[in-house]
């Protein structure tokens, strides 16, 4: 993995993103490849449509639970 994104809110972040991921070691960041990855939302505000990992605006953020 080579992106790293701050547990602040955004897709690559969220509980309901099922995107390529891997949390940090101290659990505080999210690691993928590129903020080109995307993966589906599976119950947020953009529910059944594949968004960006980098996409920050949501109205129905999850922080992702293995995050601290």
């Amino acid at each position: 993995m080579e992106s790293r994104y701050p547990s602040w809110k955004g897709c690559a972040t969220c509980d309901n993103w099922n995107g390529p991921r891997n949390a940090s070691a101290f659990r505080d960041q999210v690691e993928y490849r590129s903020d080109a990855d995307s993966g589906l939302c599976v119950d947020g505000g953009w529910h059944g449509t594949r968004t960006p990992a980098n996409k920050t605006y949501c109205h129905k953020w999850l922080k992702w639970k293995i995050l601290k």
